[in-house]
């Protein structure tokens, strides 16, 4: 009797035993579901809110695209230094430098020289679409440059610094080069004035050159030897674009063994700016 009553003693401390060991097991799974519904849930907040950032920059930039539809150049924005969105005819939209600050409002920064922080070295294809930071060194790029300048006449301006501090200025009244066909040929420059002197009349109707599209008049790549795209036609005359501290030269102005310290290209429509 004793015997029946202990199994049965030890039978049901298996039984609390198992009962319990599931139901731990029960309770850890229940767990595991709680954590993974938990984790499932801040995934999709984080979507949500990555979705909701996108959505809003989304609908920044169409803000931004709806104005520039309507922004043919730099004048629409009045007195800015900003970077700004416009569109010309039969093109994308476009981020650009505009600056009222060196000579009047309207203009349109297309090329600027600073500090050296960006490799003017490229290829063709960098120069045909563009490189840099529009709001500190960059090249706006051939094809848009093309693109600006076909649409309507566009007047030039070039102001240049020496390591003195001392700036000088070209201005030519009439700005234009041709498309990626005729390898952007400087087209046009107008009338010159200003104190720099005319370093740009020997490079019209000269295509543009790189070091790997040597399109110059000079026995030699002017591009690889001066590290610079440029309209060249012999080595010689300017170079805004070559290697920093070494090979960016007005030859009218300092001459062409000075390196400017900085320069900025800029153009804006002829008609409606006064």
């Amino acid at each position: 009797m004793k015997n029946v009553i202990k199994e049965t003693e030890t039978q049901l401390i298996e039984n609390e035993k198992r009962a319990k060991i599931v139901l731990e097991q029960k309770i850890k799974e229940k767990y595991d579901e709680l954590k993974i519904i938990k984790s499932q849930k801040e995934f999709e907040e984080e979507q949500n809110a990555k979705l909701e950032a996108k959505t809003q920059n989304l609908e920044n930039q169409l803000s931004l695209y709806s104005t520039c539809c309507k922004t043919e150049s730099c004048q629409t924005f009045g007195n800015s230094t900003n970077a700004n969105i416009i569109r010309i005819p039969d093109s994308e939209p476009m981020k650009v430098s505009c600056n009222d600050v060196i000579a009047e409002p309207g203009w349109l920064v297309f090329q600027r020289r600073i500090d050296g922080h960006e490799d003017f070295n490229r290829n063709w294809t960098d120069y045909q679409m563009g490189f840099g930071n529009v709001e500190e060194e960059f090249f706006l790029g051939l094809e848009k440059l093309h693109q600006i300048t076909k649409s309507e006449s566009h007047e030039l301006y070039i102001q240049l610094e020496d390591y003195a501090n001392e700036k000088s200025c070209a201005h030519y009244d009439q700005f234009e080069i041709g498309g990626a066909d005729e390898n952007y040929v400087l087209k046009s420059i107008g009338t010159y004035s200003g104190t720099a002197g005319n370093s740009l009349q020997e490079n019209i109707e000269q295509q543009f050159s790189t070091y790997d599209r040597d399109n110059d008049s000079d026995e030699i790549n002017c591009a690889k030897l001066l590290s610079g795209g440029w309209w060249y036609s012999n080595c010689g005359f300017s170079n805004l674009n070559g290697k920093y501290a070494k090979d960016i030269f007005w030859d009218e102005w300092r001459g062409y063994e000075y390196s400017l310290k900085s320069v900025i290209m800029m153009i804006r429509p002829k008609n409606n700016h006064h």
